[in-house]
């Protein structure tokens, strides 16, 4: 949905809005920025920025974050394997 804003809201221009987007206080968000669904918005979004996720952040960002999340679980017995070949206790930290 596209919804033409009002200049004193602290909104400009017109801007794509997709459900559930939650925002705090009052915020300013630029001209033709893009804000996915269901998005945080915690403070100002600048103009033609396309931010995401919940605190919502650069969209860029956020989508790398996220396809970083199903690589976790491997990574985790990578590094607990590599404790163990060094002798590293899971949870010591060397000083």
């Amino acid at each position: 949905m596209t919804v033409k804003t009002d200049l004193e809201a602290g909104l400009r221009g017109v801007l794509p809005i997709t459900a559930g987007i939650n925002a705090a206080g009052h915020l300013t968000i630029g001209d033709d920025a893009h804000i996915a669904a269901k998005s945080g918005i915690h403070g100002d979004v600048p103009a033609r920025a396309e931010y995401g996720g919940y605190p919502a952040i650069e969209a860029r960002l956020w989508r790398r974050a996220m396809a970083s999340l199903t690589r976790l679980p491997d990574v985790f017995r990578r590094v607990r394997r590599v404790e163990r070949a060094l002798g590293l206790a899971a949870g010591d930290d060397e000083e």
